[in-house]
C-alpha cells in the first residue's frame, strides 16, 4: 500500500507541474551601465568585442561570442533566444545564438540570421574557435529588414538533432522551421549569443535548459517523498 501511494503521489508531481517545473533558466536585458570591449558584466565570459551600450549589447567592426557559463545543456533540451538586429545602412547581421559549445575544445553549434535584406534566412553552422562551417539553412519569407529588432529561439525536438527556429518581431511569428544537425553534436556545454557581422545590436537573451532524465527522475522522487512526508504528518494532525 506504501508503494501504491508513493506512485500516486509521483504521478501527481509529474501531471501537475511536468520537466519544466525543474527547469534552469536565466534571462539578460543588459540593462547595465556601458561597458568596454569584451565585457558583457559579471554573467558572462566574452571572446572578441561585444560591449554594453545604451542597455544593448554592441558590436561595432570586432565581431565574437559571448557564453553563460553558469548553466550546462544536457540531454533534457533546451530553449535558447535573443534579439537581434542591424544598425541601419548595414546588410550583414550574421549573428544568432551558440549552443552546445565547448569552452575547452572552443566548439559549438551556431544558428544565426543571414542578412537584414529580402532574401534573409536563418543557419546552422557548426563552430570552431572562430571558425564557422554550414551544415544547414532555410529562408525567411519576405526577408527582414535593417535596423529592426527580430527575436530568434532555438529548441530542441522531439527527434534527435532537429532544432526547432522561430523568428518573431513585434507582431508576432514571421517564419519557423526545423534545422537538422547531420553531423549528430552531442548535446552538452553551454549557451550564448554568436556576432558574425559588424555594425550589430542585441537584447533579452533567454534560456530554459531542462535537467537530462536521470536528474528529473531523482528531483521527482525527492520532491514526492517529501509529498509523502507531508502527508503522511497531516494524517497524524487530524488523528
Amino acid at each position: 500500500m506504501k508503494i501504491m501511494k508513493t506512485k500516486i503521489h509521483y504521478s501527481l508531481l509529474l501531471m501537475l507541474f511536468g520537466s519544466s517545473a525543474f527547469a534552469q533558466t536565466f534571462t539578460d536585458d543588459f540593462n547595465i551601465a556601458n561597458t568596454s570591449a569584451g565585457d558583457l558584466g559579471s554573467d558572462w565570459t566574452v571572446v572578441g568585442g561585444p560591449f554594453i551600450n545604451g542597455n544593448e549589447v554592441a558590436v561595432q567592426s570586432d565581431i565574437g561570442i559571448a557564453t553563460h557559463d553558469a548553466i550546462s545543456l544536457t540531454s533534457g533540451g533546451f530553449t535558447v533566444s535573443g534579439d537581434f538586429k542591424t544598425l541601419a545602412g548595414v546588410n550583414g547581421l550574421n549573428s544568432g545564438v551558440l549552443f552546445n559549445y565547448d569552452t575547452t575544445a572552443k566548439t559549438g553549434l551556431v544558428v544565426r540570421f543571414t542578412t537584414a535584406d529580402a532574401s534573409s534566412g536563418v543557419q546552422l553552422l557548426t563552430y570552431d574557435d572562430g571558425v564557422i562551417g554550414l551544415i544547414n539553412q532555410a529562408t525567411i519569407t519576405g526577408g527582414i529588414t535593417q535596423n529592426a529588432y527580430y527575436n530568434l529561439q532555438v529548441g530542441t525536438s522531439d527527434t534527435a538533432f532537429d532544432y526547432d527556429w522561430v523568428v518573431s518581431d513585434s507582431g508576432g511569428t514571421i517564419a519557423s522551421g526545423t534545422l537538422t544537425d547531420t553531423g549528430s553534436t552531442a548535446i552538452a556545454g553551454v549557451s550564448g549569443l554568436y556576432f558574425g557581422g559588424t555594425f550589430v545590436r542585441a537584447d533579452n537573451f533567454s534560456l530554459v535548459a531542462v535537467p537530462e532524465p536521470s536528474s528529473f527522475a531523482l528531483l521527482a522522487a525527492l520532491s514526492c517523498c517529501a509529498f509523502v512526508g507531508m502527508s503522511r504528518r497531516r494524517i497524524g494532525h487530524k488523528r
